[in-house]
């Protein structure tokens, strides 16, 4: 396995976790307390936050096997011409409503 080829593919399924749990989270908070769709989006949080640790963990496990080197994640998501985060306008991925 390609270990640097495969940090882009996991950092951008982490950004676009990140933005979900984000926006679910931002739901949940217009629902009232303890209503039925209050708890799927409590059941969708914890789920997606779960996801979020395990997409973490693959990306420390591929960190550590891959070389070392000057290529960051943005190069190489860049040069392989996924339409990853880095490829949609901001650098990190990040939208303006994201920010806090």
């Amino acid at each position: 396995m390609d270990e640097k080829r495969d940090l882009p593919n996991r950092s951008n399924k982490l950004l676009e976790a990140l933005r979900h749990l984000r926006a679910t989270e931002k739901h949940k908070r217009d629902e009232p307390i303890s209503t039925p769709r209050f708890h799927e989006l409590a059941d969708e949080v914890e789920k997606t936050s779960r996801r979020i640790f395990s997409i973490a963990r693959q990306q420390e496990r591929l960190g550590d096997e891959a070389p070392r080197g000057q290529e960051t994640i943005n190069d190489i998501d860049r040069r392989e011409g996924d339409e990853g985060p880095a490829q949609q306008g901001e650098p990190d991925g990040a939208s303006p409503e994201d920010a806090p």
